[in-house]
């Protein structure tokens, strides 16, 4: 067969489009030999895959940036982490959790600046001066609830107070000694 007629009979290949008439018989072929629906099926589990693929993207990544402690401020993943735990927050309905989720990401806030603090990070006034905020918050909160139903929380609390306390101590040291270049 001639090269140019091959090439005339590829275009027109593409460009044909089969009657609506065949298509609805193949398509009624097609369900009486494999039953109802499944041409369906098929279709749904073609736009399925990719689907299930982008929300576990998706899904890691917000578990990865709320596990790790490599997710620090700064990098691209912190904002993920800062919306998930105010979506923790929201989630918790009875006041005493909420202060304990409170507590824990307070506890997060710290374990993040020692992190920084070892890795020579740039740890600012204003981070510290953030902690203390919301730890004077969060200790107003906890005055509020019943005396018999607050010790936990307070004990938690004392316990993040000692810790901020050392972090302040070595962030001062840091702060004193010259920047090595």
């Amino acid at each position: 067969m001639d090269i140019f007629l091959k090439y005339k009979l590829r275009r027109m290949g593409k460009k044909a489009e089969p009657e609506k008439a065949f298509v609805a018989d193949l398509q009624r072929k097609i369900e009486a030999e494999l039953g109802p629906g499944r041409i369906r099926l098929a279709a749904w589990k073609l736009a399925a895959v990719p689907a299930l693929v982008i929300v576990m993207a998706v899904g890691g990544t917000g578990a990865y940036a709320y596990a790790s402690d490599d997710v620090l401020p700064g990098n691209l993943l912190y904002p993920v982490r800062q919306g998930l735990e105010k979506v923790e927050e929201k989630l918790v309905i009875r006041q005493q959790a909420k202060l304990f989720v409170a507590v824990k990401h307070l506890e997060r806030r710290l374990n993040e600046d020692k992190v920084m603090l070892n890795r020579q990070m740039n740890l600012r006034e204003a981070r510290l001066k953030d902690f203390k905020d919301k730890y004077q918050d969060i200790e107003g909160r906890v005055k509020k609830i019943p005396e018999g139903q607050r010790s936990d929380l307070e004990k938690a609390l004392s316990n993040v107070s000692k810790r901020s306390k050392i972090l302040e101590a070595d962030f001062s040291k840091t702060e004193k000694q010259p920047e090595k270049r």
